[in-house]
């Protein structure tokens, strides 16, 4: 009997994180679904801050960019 108190306990620990793992899954599962917010289709949105220049073919446009050092995508 001695012997297969060991493994009995190995099993235990290993059924109890697995039953920790699962739960912690489902758990984040269910957060993500009942926070989960969408906006309705076809919903009227408002313009904020409209531009009144818009782009116009033929012309030439510059865009200022910056490096940052050690950042890689």
């Amino acid at each position: 009997m001695t012997a297969n108190k060991p493994i009995r306990i190995i099993c235990l620990v290993l059924a109890s994180l697995i039953t920790a793992a699962i739960l912690l899954a489902g758990g984040y599962v269910a957060y993500v679904a009942l926070q989960y917010n969408r906006i309705a289709d076809n919903a009227e949105l408002s313009v904020v801050n409209a531009q009144s220049q818009s782009v116009r073919a033929g012309e030439t446009y510059s865009v200022p960019s910056m490096e940052i050092e050690g950042y890689t995508p």
